[in-house]
Formats: C-alpha cells, sequence, structure tokens
C-alpha cells in the first residue's frame, strides 16, 4: 500500500502537468473562444495576444485548414509568362484542427494552429514608430530564450578585402539552435544572408507563427487587404507563396515529405521561407538577398 501511495504521488505532478499545458495566443489578435466548433458560433471569452489558455484533452474535436499564401492573397496560380516576374503561387494548406480550451472567463473551442507552447514575449513597444525597427534575430531570440550557452563566430573565404562573409552560430538552453550566414560583396552592397533556427518539440504551425513574430511580418500589410483566411491572424501577413515543387542541390526534382518551401521573387531580389521537420522538432530555413 505505502508503495503504492508513493507511486502516486510521484506521478500525480507529471499527470496533472499533461492535462493542464498552458498554450499561449500567437495568433496576432484577441483570441476568440467559441461556444462550438465553428467560426459562426457564438464568441464566449476574447483572450489578449500572449495570454495562455489550458486545452483540455480528450475530444475529437473536427480539422481546420488554415491557408498559407502570400498576405492571404486570394489570387489564384497563373501559368509562367516570359520575360515576367509570375509570383501567384499555390496556397499551402496548413493543417489543424478546433480544441477544448478553458480561458479565465470561459470554456469553449478555438483554433490549435492559433496557439503556441512557446511563451509569448512582445518584441516591439506598442508604438507606429517602433513598428518599423529591425529587430536582429539573435536579439530576438535571446528576449524568448535568454542569454545564448554557446556561441562562435567563423570568418569564411573571401575573394576581396571588402567582402563580408562569415557564419554565426549560437545554442541556447532547452536545445534550440541559430546559426546564421552573411555573404556581401561589400558593406550595404549586393548579398545575401540565411538563417536556421532549430524549435525543439515544436509543430509546423508553431514554427510558422515564431518565423512570422521575429521578422515583424505584420507591420508590411496593406490595410483593408482581402485574405483568403476566414479568420483574421497573424497569417495574413505570411510573406511567400508555396513551392510544391521541390530540387536539390544538382538541380534535380525531389519530394521530401518532411520540408516545406515558399519563395518571393521581386525585380533586384527575392526571399524565401523552408520549414524543416527533423529530430523531433522543426528547423526554420529563412534567407533572402539581392543586387
Amino acid at each position: 500500500m505505502k508503495f503504492l501511495f508513493l507511486t502516486y504521488c510521484f506521478l500525480m505532478p507529471a499527470m496533472v502537468s499533461a492535462q493542464t499545458a498552458r498554450y499561449y495566443n500567437w495568433s496576432g489578435f484577441p483570441l476568440e473562444i467559441y461556444e462550438t466548433p465553428s467560426v459562426k458560433a457564438k464568441t464566449l471569452e476574447k483572450i489578449p495576444v500572449g495570454q495562455a489558455v489550458k486545452i483540455i484533452p480528450g475530444s475529437n474535436d473536427p480539422a481546420y485548414t488554415i491557408y498559407l499564401s502570400y498576405y492571404g492573397d486570394t489570387t489564384s496560380p497563373k501559368k509562367e509568362v516570359a520575360d515576367e516576374i509570375n509570383n501567384a503561387g499555390s496556397f499551402y494548406p496548413l493543417k489543424t484542427s478546433w480544441v477544448k480550451v478553458a480561458g479565465k472567463q470561459a470554456t469553449g473551442y478555438t483554433l490549435q494552429g492559433f496557439l503556441s507552447r512557446i511563451p509569448y514575449k512582445r518584441l516591439r513597444k506598442d508604438n507606429e514608430a517602433d513598428n518599423y525597427v529591425e529587430i536582429p534575430v539573435a536579439a530576438a531570440l535571446r528576449t524568448f530564450f535568454g542569454k545564448p550557452v554557446f556561441y562562435r563566430k567563423q570568418e569564411l573565404e573571401k575573394e576581396t578585402k571588402e567582402e563580408i562573409h562569415f557564419v554565426e552560430q549560437y545554442r541556447f538552453a532547452g536545445g534550440v539552435t541559430y546559426n546564421a550566414l552573411q555573404q556581401y560583396v561589400e558593406k550595404d552592397g549586393p548579398g545575401g544572408e540565411e538563417h536556421r533556427i532549430f524549435l525543439p518539440n515544436a509543430s509546423l504551425h508553431e514554427a510558422v507563427l515564431f518565423l512570422l513574430e521575429i521578422t515583424n511580418a505584420s507591420a508590411f500589410r496593406s490595410e483593408g487587404k482581402k485574405t483568403v483566411n476566414k479568420i483574421k491572424s497573424r497569417y495574413d501577413f505570411f510573406s511567400w507563396w508555396y513551392q510544391p515543387n521541390q530540387y536539390d542541390e544538382k538541380g534535380n526534382n525531389v519530394k521530401d515529405k518532411n520540408r516545406v518551401d515558399f519563395e518571393y521573387y521581386a525585380e533586384g531580389g527575392s526571399s524565401s521561407a523552408s520549414f524543416v521537420k527533423k529530430n523531433g522538432g522543426i528547423e526554420i530555413i529563412y534567407a533572402y538577398g539581392g543586387c
């Protein structure tokens, strides 16, 4: 009997913790808790950005799809036009589901795709002037995960004295890693950067929301622009088109089910975002460059 009591005492905290896991509102807007799992249902409560809810496990809730396109663009994909940049691309169906949650005032349903286990922390002050201030990725990661436990900078081969070419490596507590590669012909000259962030135990939607937050995506979308999604959220600030065709380093067409690629092209430059499922988490690969 004593053994059973001790076992119960040790297991009970873990069981309670699993049942009351906190998830944070990363939607970018007040999170609506609905009476039933439907966007047409009555709203019972609105959870402010960054505040937590508790997911109630055990319910078999219906699936829901959030579409990722360029700033929520509803434009249909078009065929390639010779000598013209055609950015209309495919929508990516980000699969999520309704979940039953407990807020401060009510219990109801919301979309799991708006929630993250990463505690939300505001990177910028709530004023218009600060909205356009660029925060380095490393500084943003320090805000969320604290001081890195490891850091190394390595200069890489250069063709000229003016060239900038180096890689930085960071490791944070909890297994979060960050590698940054920069290569420019000269300061403020043509070139590009690649940023790789690994989030352990993260889902795809958590990684997408995280990238949109640290890149300040919400500052660059036109007001009143229509969106392909029914519920307004941070996903409407996604700034890439889905690339269903994948290629390896040799240009061969491949299909990696653990990787999702997005790109956007503009005159004089381009940017891309990829999400790779690996080692029980998601690696974010964010790159941009141009003339």
